[in-house]
Formats: structure tokens, sequence, C-alpha cells
């Protein structure tokens, strides 16, 4: 076997992301009056847009639905963003570019929104490394199921037994 594509999730692996999320989302909670299970905020990390707001909505202190506590949670920080330059890990561009020089096709396959990976890319000028970026929102369900890899893979034109996917 001879590996020639690499195919990287986003958060936890090339931006340590989950932290920063997490402490803004159980600040959310504790400023809100609810208490915050850790166990269900730590299913966070990694989780598509729907899944997360689902979770913390099981921690919300009375019914709402998701989609409500989403728009709750941008009406009180309007501004919360990633900082993503400030968290990408430290040595990500130089194995980048020596995957790259290699001749390895190199993909990107996150449960995060396009806009997400968009601006993280564009923060840290990494958007050249990438031959195909893929957003879980485009599917149906989220990791861990198989889909967006075996999507990623169609789009690259690559097979199973030659890649490699590098997750947190």
């Amino acid at each position: 076997m001879e590996t020639k594509t690499i195919i990287f999730d986003m958060d936890g692996v090339l931006v340590d992301s989950e932290p920063v999320y997490l402490q803004a989302f159980q600040a959310f909670l504790e400023e809100n009056g609810c208490a915050v299970n850790p166990e269900i905020l730590k299913a966070v990390a990694g989780a598509s847009v729907k899944d997360t707001w689902t979770y913390m909505s099981w921690m919300w202190k009375e019914p709402i639905t998701p989609d409500e506590l989403h728009k709750e949670f941008r009406r009180q920080h309007p501004d919360f963003q990633i900082p993503y330059k400030e968290v990408m890990f430290e040595g990500l561009e130089k194995l980048l570019y020596t995957l790259r020089e290699r001749g390895m096709t190199i993909a990107l396959a996150s449960s995060s929104p396009e806009k997400s990976i968009k601006r993280m890319l564009a923060e840290t000028g990494l958007e050249g490394y990438f031959s195909v970026i893929v957003s879980g929102e485009m599917f149906k369900e989220s990791k861990p199921n198989p889909e967006i890899y075996l999507y990623t893979l169609s789009r690259i034109g690559a097979s199973q037994k030659d890649c490699i996917v590098v997750e947190d």
C-alpha cells in the first residue's frame, strides 16, 4: 500500500478550536442559569452544527428547539468567532507544504459549516494546500458516518486503500 491521499478534519486537527467553543458554550449556559452537564458538553466537540445545538438544548433551563437556542446564542454573542490564526497548530503549514511537495493529494473534510471552513482557510493562509474541501452540512448525517469521507474520495478520484484520514 502506498498512501497517496490524506484527508484532514479541521477542528481539533488543523486548529485547536474545540476548547474555545466549549468555553464559550459553557459560559453561555451558565450566564443563562443552566446546569452544565460535562458529559453532554464534551459531546459537542466535533459535532455538526445541528447536533451541537441539540446537545446544548438538553442543558437549557426550559424546553427550546435547537434552532431557537442557536439564535439565542447569536443574539447574546453576535461577535463570537474562533480566532483561527491564533489557534492553528504549530508546524501545520510546514507539514502541509512537505506533503504537497511529496506529491500527496490533500483534502479537508469537516463537520463545520462551509462558511467557517472558508474563513479558517483565509485567516490561516492554508487555502492553497487542499485539492478538495468538503463540509458536513452537505450530508444528512454527520461523522462518524463515513459518507463525508467516501464523497471526498470520489471527488479526488482516489481509493480507500491509498488514503489516510487524520481525525482527533
